[in-house]
């Protein structure tokens, strides 16, 4: 009787392994049945409560922002009327005022009116009529010297008529009160302006004045032609030159003129040049003598200016003598 053969033994498993890991896999059949479907973009889905309460956050967002463009629109709408209304009242406010300025130098021109047509006003008349004037221009912000400066009546100063309208000299109207208008407008200038000098001059030619135009020289040394340096060297002594003229009758418009020229060496030295001016026949005549002369000759300048004369040069002659 042969031997019975023992059993075989179980494979022998690693100590500490559990048996689960010895397990065979699964067929590829099973792996396919136990794997799920994983979708990448399914987590991005919401819910749709979600998708609500996001949209009203947008349509909250949008009112807000539409809320804000119509409030930013208010404003700047406002600001604009604010602006309009401020240019209306900066222009009703300049109207006013040139209405104001107006109105001032229409007062002044009748009174100035009223002066010329009397002829001679007395001192009272002049000072109480300077006087309403320089309260009108005060309360408008004006100055009654620059006004009488202007071309307030037929585009001139009123300096200019009261000169034009002097009253002729008599027994009973001596030459201080014939020239008192004229002085008491022409100290109420105050700084005589380019436009004022200009109507002096051009009055005094008119009427051919050379005498008036001579004291207005003296009186207002702004008029006169002297320079700055003449005018400092007259200064100490006071006074200007003195021209006399002396018109022919003979109807050929010839004349001499007498011109006394205060200290001519040292002007000469300094200045190198004196002018003089004076009105003959209806024209203003402006003689200069320069270095080169040393010595004045009165008959030599009395043929050069009567030859001026005859020759009919313009309104306004020069000539060096």
């Amino acid at each position: 009787m042969l031997p019975r053969t023992p059993p075989p033994l179980p494979p022998q498993q690693p100590h500490g392994i559990p048996p689960s890991q010895f397990r065979p896999p699964p067929s590829s059949t099973q792996i396919t049945k136990s794997r799920s479907k994983f979708h990448p973009f399914s987590a991005l889905k919401l819910s749709k409560a979600t998708r609500n309460a996001t949209a009203e956050i947008a349509k909250q967002g949008a009112r807000k922002a539409a809320e804000e463009a119509k409030y930013e629109a208010e404003l700047a709408r406002l600001q604009i009327a604010e602006e309009e209304a401020l240019a209306r009242e900066k222009e009703d406010e300049e109207f006013r005022r040139a209405g104001a300025l107006a109105e001032a130098r229409e007062t002044v021109k009748s009174c100035v009116e009223s002066l010329l047509l009397r002829g001679h006003p007395s001192e009272a008349d002049r000072k109480s009529l300077f006087s309403t004037c320089s309260q009108v221009c005060k309360k408008v912000g004006l100055d009654l010297a620059t006004v009488l400066q202007e071309p307030l009546i037929e585009e001139q100063t009123p300096v200019y008529w009261a000169i034009l309208n002097r009253p002729t000299t008599s027994p009973e109207i001596d030459v201080a009160t014939s020239d008192a208008l004229i002085i008491a407008l022409l100290n109420e200038c105050g700084p005589l302006n380019e436009t004022t000098i200009v109507s002096v001059r051009l009055a005094c030619m008119l009427i051919s004045n050379n005498a008036l135009l001579q004291y207005l020289f003296w009186k207002f040394p702004g008029l006169s032609p002297l320079s700055t340096r003449d005018r400092m060297l007259l200064g100490p002594s006071g006074g200007g030159d003195v021209v006399d003229v002396e018109e022919t009758l003979d109807g050929t418009g010839s004349f001499i003129a007498h011109m006394k020229i205060r200290r001519f060496r040292l002007r000469m030295n300094v200045s190198t040049v004196v002018k003089v001016e004076f009105v003959t026949f209806g024209k203003s005549i402006y003689p200069s003598i320069r270095r080169r002369c040393t010595t004045p000759d009165i008959v030599g300048y009395r043929e050069d200016l009567d030859g001026l004369i005859l020759r009919g040069h313009g309104t306004y002659a020069r000539r060096s003598i």
